[in-house]
Protein backbone atom coordinates (compact mmCIF):
# COMPACT_ATOMS: atom_id res chain seq x y z
CA UNK A 1 0.00 0.00 0.00
CA UNK A 2 1.23 3.45 -0.91
CA UNK A 3 1.25 6.12 1.22
CA UNK A 4 1.60 9.73 0.81
CA UNK A 5 2.52 12.42 2.55
CA UNK A 6 0.32 15.92 2.14
CA UNK A 7 2.38 18.53 2.08
CA UNK A 8 1.70 22.14 4.27
CA UNK A 9 -1.29 23.54 2.62
CA UNK A 10 0.82 26.78 2.20
CA UNK A 11 3.97 24.54 0.17
CA UNK A 12 1.10 22.79 -2.54
CA UNK A 13 1.19 23.58 -5.65
CA UNK A 14 -2.31 24.06 -7.08
CA UNK A 15 -4.81 23.68 -9.73
CA UNK A 16 -7.61 25.49 -10.33
CA UNK A 17 -10.42 24.31 -12.75
CA UNK A 18 -12.52 26.57 -14.07
CA UNK A 19 -16.06 25.66 -14.56
CA UNK A 20 -19.32 28.14 -15.25
CA UNK A 21 -20.68 25.93 -12.33
CA UNK A 22 -20.81 22.34 -10.45
CA UNK A 23 -22.45 19.89 -12.62
CA UNK A 24 -22.86 16.08 -11.37
CA UNK A 25 -21.47 14.81 -14.53
CA UNK A 26 -17.92 17.02 -14.04
CA UNK A 27 -17.84 16.45 -10.30
CA UNK A 28 -16.74 13.18 -10.36
CA UNK A 29 -13.29 13.77 -12.41
CA UNK A 30 -13.03 17.24 -9.27
CA UNK A 31 -13.30 14.83 -6.71
CA UNK A 32 -10.77 12.06 -8.29
CA UNK A 33 -8.23 14.61 -8.94
CA UNK A 34 -8.56 15.80 -5.01
CA UNK A 35 -8.28 12.43 -4.32
CA UNK A 36 -5.82 10.57 -6.45
CA UNK A 37 -2.98 13.35 -6.04
CA UNK A 38 -2.77 14.72 -2.34
CA UNK A 39 -0.09 16.83 -3.16
CA UNK A 40 -2.13 18.72 -5.34
CA UNK A 41 -4.37 21.45 -3.77
CA UNK A 42 -7.30 21.87 -6.04
CA UNK A 43 -9.31 25.17 -6.86
CA UNK A 44 -12.77 24.52 -8.33
CA UNK A 45 -13.96 28.20 -9.43
CA UNK A 46 -17.31 28.41 -10.60
CA UNK A 47 -17.98 31.70 -12.77
CA UNK A 48 -22.37 30.69 -12.05
CA UNK A 49 -24.57 30.56 -9.41
CA UNK A 50 -26.83 27.89 -10.89
CA UNK A 51 -26.64 24.73 -12.71
CA UNK A 52 -27.79 20.93 -13.24
CA UNK A 53 -27.96 20.73 -9.52
CA UNK A 54 -29.35 24.13 -8.25
CA UNK A 55 -29.70 24.45 -4.99
CA UNK A 56 -27.57 21.26 -3.82
CA UNK A 57 -24.45 22.14 -1.51
CA UNK A 58 -20.60 22.76 -2.87
CA UNK A 59 -18.76 19.95 -2.45
CA UNK A 60 -15.86 21.24 0.29
CA UNK A 61 -13.63 18.76 -1.02
CA UNK A 62 -12.43 20.08 -4.23
CA UNK A 63 -11.84 23.46 -3.18
CA UNK A 64 -15.10 25.53 -4.42
CA UNK A 65 -14.53 29.08 -5.14
CA UNK A 66 -17.95 30.83 -6.19
CA UNK A 67 -16.81 33.94 -8.03
CA UNK A 68 -20.07 34.65 -10.31
CA UNK A 69 -23.35 35.46 -10.46
CA UNK A 70 -27.02 34.32 -11.15
CA UNK A 71 -26.24 33.30 -14.43
CA UNK A 72 -28.58 34.62 -17.24
CA UNK A 73 -28.77 33.76 -21.13
CA UNK A 74 -28.41 37.36 -23.14
CA UNK A 75 -27.72 37.90 -26.52
CA UNK A 76 -24.51 37.78 -28.51
CA UNK A 77 -22.24 40.36 -28.12
CA UNK A 78 -24.20 41.28 -24.39
CA UNK A 79 -23.21 37.91 -23.18
CA UNK A 80 -19.86 37.59 -24.44
CA UNK A 81 -19.26 40.85 -22.74
CA UNK A 82 -20.61 40.10 -19.63
CA UNK A 83 -18.54 37.13 -19.19
CA UNK A 84 -15.19 38.97 -20.46
CA UNK A 85 -16.41 41.06 -17.08
CA UNK A 86 -16.69 38.10 -14.79
CA UNK A 87 -13.10 36.73 -16.01
CA UNK A 88 -11.65 39.46 -14.31
CA UNK A 89 -12.82 38.35 -11.27
CA UNK A 90 -11.15 34.81 -11.86
CA UNK A 91 -8.20 36.97 -12.86
CA UNK A 92 -7.79 38.78 -9.36
CA UNK A 93 -8.61 35.87 -7.58
CA UNK A 94 -5.63 34.02 -9.47
CA UNK A 95 -3.59 37.06 -8.60
CA UNK A 96 -4.26 36.34 -5.07
CA UNK A 97 -3.73 32.62 -5.29
CA UNK A 98 0.39 32.77 -6.64
CA UNK A 99 0.46 28.99 -5.68
CA UNK A 100 -1.32 28.33 -8.56
CA UNK A 101 0.75 26.56 -11.26
CA UNK A 102 -1.35 25.35 -13.53
CA UNK A 103 -5.75 26.21 -14.75
CA UNK A 104 -7.89 23.72 -16.27
CA UNK A 105 -10.82 25.57 -18.23
CA UNK A 106 -14.19 23.65 -18.81
CA UNK A 107 -14.92 24.54 -22.13
CA UNK A 108 -13.16 27.15 -24.97
CA UNK A 109 -15.28 29.53 -25.88
CA UNK A 110 -16.79 32.51 -24.27
CA UNK A 111 -15.40 35.71 -22.66
CA UNK A 112 -14.57 34.50 -19.37
CA UNK A 113 -12.67 31.46 -20.77
CA UNK A 114 -10.79 33.37 -23.34
CA UNK A 115 -10.12 36.14 -21.18
CA UNK A 116 -8.84 33.78 -18.59
CA UNK A 117 -6.70 31.65 -21.25
CA UNK A 118 -5.06 34.89 -22.59
CA UNK A 119 -3.86 36.60 -18.72
CA UNK A 120 -2.29 32.63 -17.94
CA UNK A 121 -0.52 33.15 -21.60
CA UNK A 122 0.98 36.12 -20.55
CA UNK A 123 2.27 34.99 -17.56
CA UNK A 124 3.47 31.43 -18.49
CA UNK A 125 0.82 29.42 -16.40
CA UNK A 126 0.03 26.78 -18.00
CA UNK A 127 -3.22 26.39 -19.01
CA UNK A 128 -5.23 23.14 -20.13
CA UNK A 129 -8.47 22.74 -21.93
CA UNK A 130 -11.17 20.23 -21.73
CA UNK A 131 -13.74 19.64 -23.84
CA UNK A 132 -16.27 17.51 -24.99
CA UNK A 133 -16.34 18.64 -28.86
CA UNK A 134 -16.09 16.20 -31.26
CA UNK A 135 -15.39 16.05 -35.07
CA UNK A 136 -18.91 14.36 -35.63
CA UNK A 137 -20.79 16.91 -33.32
CA UNK A 138 -19.62 20.09 -34.49
CA UNK A 139 -22.99 21.41 -36.16
CA UNK A 140 -22.02 25.06 -36.24
CA UNK A 141 -22.80 27.51 -38.94
CA UNK A 142 -23.02 30.84 -40.50
CA UNK A 143 -21.14 33.51 -38.74
CA UNK A 144 -20.75 31.47 -35.47
CA UNK A 145 -19.12 28.66 -37.52
CA UNK A 146 -17.07 31.48 -39.27
CA UNK A 147 -15.85 33.04 -35.76
CA UNK A 148 -14.99 29.84 -34.26
CA UNK A 149 -13.18 28.13 -37.41
CA UNK A 150 -11.20 31.06 -36.95
CA UNK A 151 -10.79 32.09 -33.33
CA UNK A 152 -10.52 28.52 -31.89
CA UNK A 153 -6.76 27.56 -32.75
CA UNK A 154 -5.31 30.62 -32.02
CA UNK A 155 -6.58 30.50 -28.62
CA UNK A 156 -5.86 26.93 -28.43
CA UNK A 157 -2.23 27.60 -29.79
CA UNK A 158 -2.29 29.92 -26.13
CA UNK A 159 -2.55 26.60 -24.17
CA UNK A 160 -0.47 23.81 -23.14
CA UNK A 161 -2.74 20.66 -23.70
CA UNK A 162 -6.13 20.01 -24.81
CA UNK A 163 -8.72 17.25 -22.40
CA UNK A 164 -10.44 15.62 -24.94
CA UNK A 165 -13.20 12.95 -24.88
CA UNK A 166 -12.53 9.80 -26.71
CA UNK A 167 -11.05 9.76 -30.38
CA UNK A 168 -13.67 11.43 -32.42
CA UNK A 169 -12.68 14.09 -29.71
CA UNK A 170 -9.04 13.70 -30.22
CA UNK A 171 -10.14 14.73 -33.78
CA UNK A 172 -11.84 17.35 -33.42
CA UNK A 173 -8.69 18.91 -31.46
CA UNK A 174 -6.15 18.12 -34.13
Amino acid sequence: MLVRNRLPEADQPALAILANVQTPYRLHMHRRYAAEIPELRLWSLYFARVGHNEGSALDERIGPVPLGQDYQVRRFPIQWLHEWAIGGRVIRWLKSHPGVRAVMVLGYLGGTRTRVIRWCFRRRIPVLVWGDSNIRGDRGRGLRAFVKRLALPRLLRRCGACVCCGRLGREFFL
